[in-house]
């Protein structure tokens, strides 16, 4: 499965948590909003965090990566 990802950095960076992340929105492979299976107030501290998460959530590996821009 692959996810595709808007994650935030300047919110960690604000709260003292730099070079963490928290997730913006998350789309699947079909293009749905699956935003609501991730705590969005969590700091993930790298993208291997963040597959191993989703891929708990979902019970498949999920690949993720980021959107351009993000």
């Amino acid at each position: 499965m692959h996810i595709e990802v808007e994650l935030d950095y300047e919110t960690g960076d604000r709260a003292g948590a730099g070079g963490t992340f928290q997730v913006i929105s998350l789309t699947d492979d079909d293009g749905n909003d699956v935003t609501e299976k991730v705590d969005q107030g969590r700091h993930f501290t790298s993208i291997a965090e963040l597959e191993k998460e989703l891929s708990q959530v979902f019970d498949t590996e999920v690949a993720v990566s980021e959107l351009e821009g993000g």
